[in-house]
């Protein structure tokens, strides 16, 4: 994280108290409206990026494989690269798993690239930026869970990148899974607006390099 992440942290829960929790209410808003989004058309993209999620012992998981899900039923209109490393142990890491899935489940291997050095979905979104920078794709389709579209979409805008959302509907939103994770991904929405704010009022360029 670095000293910058974890005092910009400690300065957005500061926000959220003193503000008696409506920076923190707002956030959650925007999280629940993103995740009312409908499905998207990958009709408006030329790439299919899929966020990854943690193992389970080196396995996919049940919301993993929705994204996966998702992503191969538009993979056969476009290339997909599939997001995420955390590889733990000897295990495999998250775009390598999901890279076997799409190819067990008929997706020409040589059309799936994988970006495994990433720990978070905003080093997801550089590394991926990068990616398709080098082979030329400029817009992506983003597949992620409901409760994650938000964050994403807010982290990829603030890299500039264009994107089209693609919503997955496992965990649903309604399911206490899903309810605790959104405002999981409300207190992380407010942390990268407090941290974006101050860099760029401190005029920060090492603290903005790092989120744009």
């Amino acid at each position: 994280m670095g000293w910058d992440g974890f005092s910009t942290l400690v300065l957005s829960m500061a926000v959220v108290t003193m503000s008696g929790g409506l920076t923190f209410f707002i956030c959650w808003t925007i999280v629940l409206k993103f995740s009312r989004l409908p499905a998207a058309q990958a009709a408006e993209a030329d790439v299919i990026l899929v966020m990854g999620t943690r193992l389970n012992r080196g396995r996919t998981t049940r919301e993993f494989r929705a994204r996966l899900g998702e992503a191969a039923g538009h993979g056969t209109l476009c290339p997909v690269i599939v997001l995420g490393g955390m590889a733990t142990g000897d295990g495999p890491t998250e775009a390598a798993a999901g890279q076997r899935w799409l190819v067990a489940h008929g997706l020409d291997e040589k059309r799936i690239f994988v970006e495994e050095s990433s720990r978070n979905s905003l080093e997801n979104l550089i590394h991926a930026r990068s990616l398709m920078r080098r082979h030329n794709f400029r817009r992506p389709l983003l597949v992620t869970s409901r409760h994650h579209l938000a964050r994403c979409s807010i982290l990829a805008s603030g890299l500039g990148i264009s994107h089209v959302l693609s919503p997955v509907d496992y965990p649903p939103m309604w399911h206490p899974a899903a309810l605790a994770r959104s405002l999981f991904e409300a207190l992380m929405i407010n942390w990268y607006y407090v941290n974006r704010t101050l860099a760029r009022v401190m005029g920060h360029s090492g603290m903005l390099a790092r989120i744009s």
